[in-house]
């Protein structure tokens, strides 16, 4: 299993160096720093202590082989120990963790030497930089902190833990990499430690608590360093990915998560593969892959998740928008055909991805039922119910899929002089929608939510027919459509990597100028053809994606479509009085936006 495992982890982590428009977090593609304790610590603390790294190590790791940021980047990164420099090629990055560290700096004996919080390796990255010594970061490069760990594992020894102070000295820490030009920052919450450390009973239960006290803080700390100076931070939900991990190690290719391997004497590579606690205090590499593999599917969530849920909002706004655009056709059809109606019939569409929106494709039924009703002078009146069952595939990075069942009521009026005519329209409508998205995390691989979308619009349009030849009929009209609608705040349902989605409502106008052609080619068919401008204002559909309740991202499920042409073909086909089957075609295309658009309808007059 842990193959299986491991395969994943590369597999994702190729992945995530593919290029794309949408993509930030690709953790190879610039240097990588790293500040924190001995989970990140590559030989740090061996090389300033002047010693090598005792026999229960691997080369310098507090574990029986590489470490996550090693699965993560495949370089060897240079070491920086606080007192003597950088050793090694920096080309790569630097490693400034240091073994023992919390988030400030303590002499680990009276009169000795000072060991380095985070704090103090922010500094010190900080001093290089302004120094020449360490390259000024690029935007490519990416800074990961891991710390904390210490400060609660020293309140066994008498050590005073303050959550709160533990939390500024990190905010501290970004900050001062901030200002000497970081701008992308992975942020490691800290492990269950009541759970997930070898600690006397009593405390299990209070460190748990602490922990996720201290994680909370940290969720600020992310919010308050991209508001200030404008970064990217990522915020890894290590507390829940451990939890997750003790809970169904089977998923994740362990069986053994509570015995370590240096009490039983399984050192390196005597220690099972399938176990994922080395020493009490420290991951074996195996379960350090598993969390190289969560880094990078947490940042292919922050990536794209936002883009999967706007695929999934375009859905429902083509769905509505088909309900709405038939409403008013019903309406110019009451000049001519009156009396109940039943129709029936299939949807097909697409919509290509673009400009970091992702395509959609959907399909699904539809049926409506109403009346048409002539009033004196000229005056016709109608009103109609619409149901339709659709499902959609997402592509984007994040594949997602939704199954959507919208229902909608609407009513219209008129008046017609013959050829001249007006006419307006108004409804409401809901979206019911079950959503599955894919989380790019193997042993966790997808994530479900269900969103309810309320829409409602005003129409008013106005046409004259003029009938250049025998059986053949041209309507240029004008059309305007005020359609709003609000998706009601949704949080996925997921062990990990699920998302929020923020209360969002947003209105759109669209003006319309077209041409319709009516043909009857024979008693029983009649070709239909149109030719429509469009566009479109305050549009611009996005969505709030909460990750984690921390990472923001804002996803463009639409937009202002500003000189979109609109085409469609169709053919009507008479079964007998009052009954008929319509194949109709469409396309839109401009301003960025390409769609198509298949429908077979059935309508049954009474």
């Amino acid at each position: 299993m842990f193959k299986q495992i491991m395969g994943a982890s590369v597999a994702a982590l190729c992945f995530a160096t593919a290029p794309s428009l949408a993509q930030t977090w690709d953790f190879t593609a610039g240097k990588s720093y790293v500040f924190g304790d001995s989970l990140s610590d590559t030989g740090n603390v061996f090389l300033a202590a002047g010693a090598g790294a005792p026999p229960v190590y691997f080369n310098g790791q507090f574990s029986n082989g590489p470490v996550w940021h090693e699965y993560l980047t495949g370089d060897t990164l240079a070491l920086s120990p606080f007192l003597t420099g950088i050793i090694g090629d920096a080309s790569n990055g630097i490693n400034f963790a240091h073994g023992g560290a919390r988030t400030y700096g303590f002499a680990s004996s009276p009169g000795g030497p000072i060991l380095p919080g985070s704090i103090e390796q922010a500094q010190f990255y900080a001093a290089g930089v302004a120094n020449g010594s360490i390259a000024a970061p690029t935007s490519s490069d990416i800074f990961s902190i891991w710390i904390g760990g210490n400060n609660f594992l020293s309140a066994l020894s008498g050590a005073p833990l303050d959550i709160n102070q533990g939390v500024a000295d990190i905010q501290q820490t970004l900050t001062t990499l901030a200002s000497a030009g970081a701008r992308r920052f992975v942020l490691f919450g800290v492990p269950p430690i009541g759970t997930s450390v070898e600690a006397p009973a009593p405390f299990d239960a209070q460190f748990d608590q602490a922990a996720a006290q201290f994680n909370l803080g940290l969720r600020s700390v992310d919010a308050a360093i991209s508001a200030q100076f404008g970064a990217d931070v990522l915020y890894i939900n290590v507390e829940d990915l451990l939890l997750d991990l003790y809970a169904d190690p089977a998923a994740y290719g362990f069986s053994e998560v509570r015995t370590d391997c240096v009490s039983q004497g399984l050192l390196l590579d005597a220690c099972p593969a399938d176990w994922s606690d080395y020493d009490g205090i420290h991951p074996t590499t195996q379960s350090h892959a598993v969390l190289a593999a969560f880094v990078v599917a947490s940042g292919m969530n922050d990536d794209y998740a936002g883009q999967s849920a706007g695929g999934l909002s375009e859905h429902a706004y083509q769905v509505s928008r088909h309900l709405i655009v038939d409403a008013m056709d019903e309406a110019g059809r009451a000049r001519q055909q009156t009396g109940p109606y039943l129709t029936g019939g299939w949807l097909d569409g697409s919509v290509d991805a673009e400009a970091g929106r992702a395509g959609v494709d959907y399909d699904g039924w539809s049926v409506s039922g109403g009346f048409n009703a002539n009033l004196d002078n000229g005056f016709f009146a109608g009103g109609r119910v619409s149901f339709a069952d659709t499902t959609s595939s997402v592509d984007s990075a994040l594949a997602a899929s939704g199954e959507a069942e919208t229902f909608a009521i609407a009513v219209h009026g008129g008046w017609s002089t013959g050829a001249f005519y007006v006419l307006g329209g108004a409804g409401l409508g809901r979206t019911d929608m079950d959503t599955m998205r894919a989380t790019g995390f193997a042993p966790r691989n997808s994530v479900t939510g269900s969103w309810v979308i309320d829409h409602s619009f005003t129409a008013l349009e106005a046409g004259f027919d003029f009938t250049p030849a025998e059986g053949f009929i041209l309507t240029p009209y004008l059309r305007g459509v005020f359609t709003d609608y609000e998706l009601g705040t949704n949080i996925e349902q997921g062990v990990l990597l699920a998302g929020r989605y923020q209360e969002t409502d947003f209105s759109s106008t669209l003006y319309e100028a077209g041409l319709r052609a009516e043909w009857q080619v024979s008693d029983a068919g009649q070709l239909t053809a149109g030719l429509a401008y469009e566009s479109e204002d305050d549009a611009e559909r996005t969505l709030g994606v909460l990750l984690n309740d921390v990472d923001l991202s804002t996803a463009q499920a639409g937009g202002n479509e500003d000189g979109v042409l609109r085409a469609q073909l169709g053919y009507v086909a008479e079964i007998r009085d009052r009954l008929s089957i319509a194949l109709t075609a469409a396309g839109r295309t401009g301003d960025g936006t390409e769609s198509l658009q298949a429908r077979l309808q059935v309508r049954l007059g009474f």
